[in-house]
């Protein structure tokens, strides 16, 4: 049996990085980043491997990215941000709060 995670979506320490969660915009649903990953695949209609291509990663690679088993460095997330034509805010679903000045 494994630990749970603390944020409460049964995820295996073993199996799983982190439990990044993304704010996706449209729908207000929290998703992981690699669950955010494979939507962004899918909805672009590409394979697994199309993606890693045009992406410049190995498959395994993006395999491990979408299944949560690693998190990708910078050099890799600006890639698929580039391949996806997004920010990287964007590919995290990331809105930055301005801060007001006094």
């Amino acid at each position: 049996m494994y630990p749970s995670c603390i944020y409460k979506h049964n995820c295996a320490f073993d199996r799983i990085v982190s439990c990044t969660f993304v704010l996706v915009k449209r729908k207000r649903e929290l998703m992981t980043f690699p669950e955010h990953l494979l939507k962004l695949r899918l909805s672009r209609g590409f394979s697994q491997a199309e993606a890693a291509e045009k992406a410049g990663i190995a498959l395994r690679t993006y395999q491990y990215y979408e299944r949560g088993q690693r998190e990708p460095v910078l050099s890799t997330l600006i890639a698929l941000a580039d391949f996806y034509d997004l920010s990287l805010d964007e590919l995290a679903c990331r809105e930055r709060k301005r801060k007001t000045r006094n």
